[in-house]
């Protein structure tokens, strides 16, 4: 495999939606009051990521400012596998309010209400090309990149069906696949949010179009509709 150099923008979309990835999880903890443990971890990965209230949408986030000595490529997957045990410990404390105090309905609200800011950021976005509502065509390349968060996007998602009409993909990195370590109960309560924050990507854009997730114990499908 040929690696990319540290100019090309796939490194940038990458460390982009990592960032949302991370910016998405505070907006969860902003809604209560994290452990000790999660604020330190929070901290430590704080200094990879950008201050700035910006998603990398409207305009690419500095990654040459936060790199070292490894490679960019080196320096991305340790990023993203120390944001993915971060989403565990994260999901597994919220999971457990959730039991005690039934407060999912904020986190599903939030969820959704950072995906409609990514959506919208999409929208107007001189990055993307989003040629209006009407066509569902162009939504499988906004959801990899903009929601894809890996070194290679298109290994997050699998495309099984795209029209103007309707689009379905499953999800090769959703949360049942991605925790293994955590039961099934947790798996199910971070996919529901994650879903929801997929929800408000999709309605910012599209918004006449009905958007679905259908979960098994293993993977997850995605399915949208767009009818006039």
């Amino acid at each position: 495999m040929n690696l990319l150099s540290v100019t090309s923008p796939t490194h940038y979309y990458c460390f982009s939606s990592l960032y949302r990835r991370y910016g998405w999880l505070q907006s969860l903890l902003a809604q209560v009051s994290p452990s000790k443990d999660i604020k330190d971890r929070i901290a430590a990965l704080s200094v990879k990521f950008p201050k700035s209230q910006e998603w990398g949408i409207i305009s690419p986030l500095a990654l040459e400012d936060y790199l070292d000595d490894t490679s960019v490529e080196s320096f991305l997957l340790l990023l993203e596998k120390d944001l993915t045990e971060l989403e565990q410990i994260i999901f597994n404390f919220l999971y457990s309010l959730e039991k005690e105090t039934k407060a999912d309905f904020v986190f599903m609200q939030k969820s959704n209400l950072i995906g409609r800011l990514f959506g919208q950021d999409t929208y107007i976005s001189p990055l993307f090309h989003f040629p209006g509502e009407h066509s569902l065509v162009p939504a499988f390349s906004l959801v990899t990149t903009i929601m894809g968060g890996g070194i290679w996007p298109n290994q997050s998602f699998l495309l099984r069906r795209q029209s103007e009409s309707a689009l379905s993909y499953e999800l090769k990195e959703c949360p049942h696949r991605k925790m293994p370590a955590v039961g099934s109960e947790i798996r199910n309560f971070a996919c529901a949010l994650q879903s929801e924050l997929y929800r408000g990507f999709f309605e910012a854009l599209y918004p006449k179009a009905i958007y679905q997730r259908k979960s098994t114990t293993h993977y997850c499908v995605d399915f949208v509709s767009n009818h006039r």
